[in-house]
């Protein structure tokens, strides 16, 4: 979970970071990304109530590794068509379904640890969070090549779907009290996919 949390922070922030180094006009691109945070909530909201917590992370972390690859290897020119408009909303559509990973992931770790280890479990997820947040600049500058991080960013957010796949689903689930009733309910067993 805690690598979920550093890939997750990583990937958020070095979009933020890197709206200077993105294609088209960076103003609009930041906008764009602060502008794309209330729906996004908005989304996630809903997305989490009806499908659950497991399936909205699995598909917001792919997409945001599909939006973010696509708009690194799509070209700025095809001919005398010039596609910034769709890189740019790419870029932003990978902000958005970023956000909402993020949003998941906050209710999906207070729901997985039990309630005597909760405040520990979140703590330690959020230190390596920082640790993600704090590697984000580095890799944006990094590369003479702009498109390289975006792939790096993009491909992060196929590692963290990758990783969320063997943890439990918690929508419905009672949350856990004590580690006993972790061990004890089948939904927690990580071995299986609930």
């Amino acid at each position: 979970m805690s690598f979920i949390w550093c890939c997750n922070s990583f990937q958020y922030y070095g979009m933020i970071l890197g709206t200077s180094v993105m294609v088209g006009n960076r103003f609009v691109n930041f906008i764009l990304g602060a502008v794309v945070e209330l729906p996004s909530n908005l989304v996630t909201h809903f997305m989490l109530i009806r499908f659950g917590r497991r399936p909205t992370m699995i598909l917001a972390y792919s997409l945001t590794g599909v939006l973010l690859v696509a708009a690194n290897l799509i070209p700025e020119k095809y001919g005398s068509v010039d596609l910034v408009p769709l890189l740019t909303t790419l870029n932003t559509l990978g902000k958005f379904f970023s956000t909402a990973a993020f949003n998941s992931i906050f209710i999906h770790t207070t729901e997985i640890f039990p309630t005597n280890f909760r405040n520990r479990a979140f703590g330690i997820a959020s230190t390596c969070a920082r640790i993600g947040s704090m590697v984000a600049p580095l890799t944006l500058y990094a590369s003479d090549d702009a498109k390289i991080p975006g792939l790096i960013f993009g491909g992060v957010g196929f590692l963290a779907a990758l990783l969320v796949l063997p943890l439990p689903e918690t929508k419905g689930v009672p949350m856990p009290q004590k580690i006993s009733d972790v061990q004890t309910n089948p939904c927690y067993n990580c071995r299986h996919f609930c």
